[in-house]
């Protein structure tokens, strides 16, 4: 699925199914072992920090960042954590932060203050 989403296109034709998997990786991060699993993906955070920035999709972009939300809120080992510092950028959630869209700008807001708390 993480391959998926980095390869489709960023058009509006691939979004449902991008929207699709980003639901479905959201809702396996919310059980303990599916959120273990997801983490171990080396390059999820990434990918979900492209696709927000990238996609031309509002709500491929908005899905994206609540996945990454779902995967911080536990604690963190160290090598989450340094991945999150990398991917995840204060530059980045502030350009997010400043997006038309209010449920966007909501939870690039949240992420911001969840990373702060990190």
């Amino acid at each position: 699925m993480c391959s998926v989403l980095a390869t489709a296109p960023l058009s509006q034709g691939c979004a449902k199914i991008k929207s699709l998997i980003l639901m479905l990786l959201y809702n396996i991060s919310i059980n303990q072992k599916g959120l273990t699993l997801l983490r171990s993906e080396p390059d999820l955070l990434k990918i979900l920090m492209w696709l927000a920035k990238e996609d031309v999709c509002s709500t491929v972009s908005l899905y994206c960042l609540q996945l990454v939300q779902s995967l911080i809120l536990e604690p963190l080992t160290p090598a989450l954590m340094q991945q999150v510092m990398e991917s995840v950028t204060p530059e980045l959630l502030q350009e997010f932060a400043s997006s038309k869209s209010e449920e966007f700008k909501q939870v690039a807001c949240e992420l911001m203050v969840d990373i702060q708390r990190l």
